[in-house]
């Protein structure tokens, strides 16, 4: 019966909480994946008019990176 309680409080909180969840697992992968930081992040969203310099559409910004070394180009 506990088990449950644990699983009914996880499920509610993560309801409650989504959108943080996401935000923060998206910045959490940004670090680690690309060593941007938040800031980093919305100045190239900035700096590129809050468009993805790729597809040219307003939407998430995709990291422009060498696959091979996973440098950031821009």
């Amino acid at each position: 019966m506990a088990h449950l309680n644990v699983k009914l409080h996880r499920l509610t909180y993560y309801r409650k909480h989504k959108e943080t969840i996401l935000e923060n697992n998206f910045f959490s992968k940004l670090k680690q994946r690309y060593k941007l930081s938040k800031m980093e992040y919305f100045n190239l969203l900035h700096k590129h008019q809050f468009k993805c310099e790729i597809c040219k559409l307003s939407k998430k910004l995709e990291v422009d990176h060498c696959h091979r070394t996973g440098k950031v180009r821009g």
